[in-house]
């Protein structure tokens, strides 16, 4: 819930403002996916911890420490983001 929180507050933040998600189960696996209007370009986003002055950047890591796998998908007619996360 919290990392689906934080992608949810990153797509209305860097995202054009709105956003659309969908949450489903395939087999023992949650899957959510946050789309937006927003355009990613650092292919490495979310992958390093962000200093800790630093005034954002935690929203795509936070996702990766708690998710099993993280996806992004990004040009400039948009962004996905999917987490999948296991409940078994």
């Amino acid at each position: 819930m919290l990392a689906v929180n934080e992608l949810a507050t990153n797509s209305i933040r860097y995202g054009g403002g709105r956003g659309e998600m969908l949450l489903w189960r395939e087999g023992q696996t949650l899957l959510c996916e946050i789309r937006d209007e927003g355009h990613i370009t650092d292919p490495l986003v979310g992958r390093s911890r962000p200093a800790p002055e630093a005034n954002n950047g935690r929203g795509l890591w936070l996702a990766n420490q708690l998710c099993d796998l993280v996806q992004i998908r990004s040009s400039p007619a948009g962004s996905r983001v999917r987490v999948h996360k296991e409940v078994a």
